[in-house]
């Protein structure tokens, strides 16, 4: 599924009109209109933006490869930061970090200096590279790994409120981890595990207080 097709799908699940969610996004219908039909391919600042108001991460509006999406220049240096940061901590080269990627020593370390914009198909592959998120790398949230279940997306809003308090969530579950002798793919998998659980949470409270709010309605009309 495109980039488009999953941003007409949640629009339509989130029973917004293209008028709705052009006027939320500050966007003009026809831009609207053609990202959803694929005509057209949004910044990653525009794109963080729609992701806001429908209540999801970029990472999930990343289903598929769609090149020539490029970033603001703000947006560009937060990738910049984070690349370098992330670089750092692996203990990576300049030079070794581009070969991974297929670059060029000097694209990469534009990069790094932001004096390129990633496209989209870039920054899925940097983020597979780094082991981290879209919405990361882009300065969308703070927890470099950040995992949500596709289901949760496509039900319910992810709100600022969530993003939060899941931030706040995985930091007291690193530090649980510190200094733990435990192997990097037992902590991805006990990781994926106790996120599932978090949004489990989270979708228990959304029906609770969806049922909570049907019942002040029926005894509104009654």
């Amino acid at each position: 599924m495109s980039v488009g097709e999953r941003l007409k799908q949640l629009r339509q699940q989130r029973k917004l009109t293209l008028r709705d969610l052009s006027q939320k996004a500050g966007i003009s219908i026809s831009f609207l209109s053609d990202i959803e039909n694929g005509r057209s391919n949004p910044s990653l600042k525009r794109l963080s933006e729609l992701a806001e108001v429908l209540g999801t991460t970029v990472s999930y509006l990343l289903g598929e490869d769609e090149p020539n999406i490029v970033s603001d220049n703000n947006t560009a240096m937060e990738i910049a930061n984070r690349l370098k940061e992330l670089r750092k901590q692996r203990k990576w080269s300049v030079a070794e970090t581009a070969e991974k990627l297929g670059l060029s020593e000097q694209y990469y370390h534009d990069l790094e200096e932001g004096n390129r914009q990633p496209d989209i198909k870039l920054t899925k592959k940097l983020a597979d590279i780094f082991n981290v998120s879209a919405d990361y790398l882009i300065g969308r949230i703070n927890v470099p790994n950040s995992y949500i279940p596709e289901e949760y997306a496509q039900r319910y809003p992810v709100t600022k409120r969530d993003l939060s308090q899941y931030e706040d969530f995985i930091e007291h579950i690193d530090q649980f981890f510190m200094n733990d002798d435990v192997p990097e793919d037992d902590k991805e998998t006990l990781f994926r595990d106790i996120s599932e659980l978090f949004w489990m949470s989270r979708e228990k409270d959304k029906q609770k207080y969806r049922k909570e709010k049907r019942t002040e309605g029926k005894f509104i009309h009654e």
